[in-house]
Order: structure tokens, then sequence, then C-alpha cells
């Protein structure tokens, strides 16, 4: 490992402390089965450190608390560019209901929908139709 890319990872380590979030880090990282060290890791993908370690979701502080810290890590390390991870939802299945249908049918079709693809983990509505939607994380410039 290079003294430069230690540099930066040491960077990382001390911008994680600063934010109270290095030894949480640290424990998810781990509880994650990484075969790795943290550094190695970072050489990877330093940009997107925070995003390729463990799933936010599964994560003991959860989601939106690392999505926003991985927000500012990006305004941090890239002050120029300003991204923002988000969740999109994607639409990948459509049932068209009837327009009188009642809370129960609608909760059966969701329930066939996601034994038919265990991904959907969100629905829309809209026209009187009920979408099956994967959420999907994008970086968007803003």
């Amino acid at each position: 490992m290079t003294n430069n890319t230690m540099k930066t990872f040491e960077q990382f380590r001390a911008w994680m402390k600063d934010h109270q979030a290095w030894e949480e880090f640290l424990n998810e990282y781990y509880n994650s089965f990484n075969e790795i060290s943290p550094a190695e890791k970072y050489k990877q993908s330093p940009k997107f450190i925070l995003s390729i370690c463990f799933t936010w979701e599964e994560s003991y502080k959860g989601y939106e608390f690392w999505l926003n810290l991985n927000n500012e890590w990006l305004n941090f390390i890239n002050p120029m560019q300003n991204y923002q991870l988000v969740y999109v939802n994607e639409r990948v299945a459509c049932v068209k209901m009837p327009k009188q249908a009642t809370a129960i049918q609608i909760g059966f079709v969701k329930s066939a929908l996601q034994k038919e693809n265990p991904e959907i983990t969100d629905f829309d509505w809209e026209d009187g139709n009920l979408y099956g939607c994967v959420k999907k994380m994008e970086l968007k410039k803003i």
C-alpha cells in the first residue's frame, strides 16, 4: 500500500471520526463479512467507500443515516460537484385493479406480486393500476 493511499484512507478515517461514525462504520463493515481490510476496500473505490461496504437498510443506524453521511462525504471529497445518492422506484410489475377494489384485494395482489418477485419492496398506485416496484440506488448530480 502506498503512502499516498494510506494518507487518503487516514483522511477518511479522521473525517468519519469527526462525524462520530467511525466505530459504527467498523461494526457494520465487519458484520457484513468483508474479507479485506477497510483500507484495502477504500483503495477499490474511495469515492463510494460508504456505499460498497454494507447494506444500509440492514444497518443499525439505518438507510437515512448512511445516505446523509455519504452525501456529506461526496461533497467533502469533491466540493466542486454535488452529488446525492437517492433511491428511485423502478416499476417491474403492473396489475390493473377494479375501480372498487377493496383493501383485502389490494393486499392479496401485493402479496402475490411479492411472492412472484421477491425483489419487490414497494408499490405505486396510479390510474387504477397497482405497480410493484424495486428500489434502485442512483447517484444524481444536483
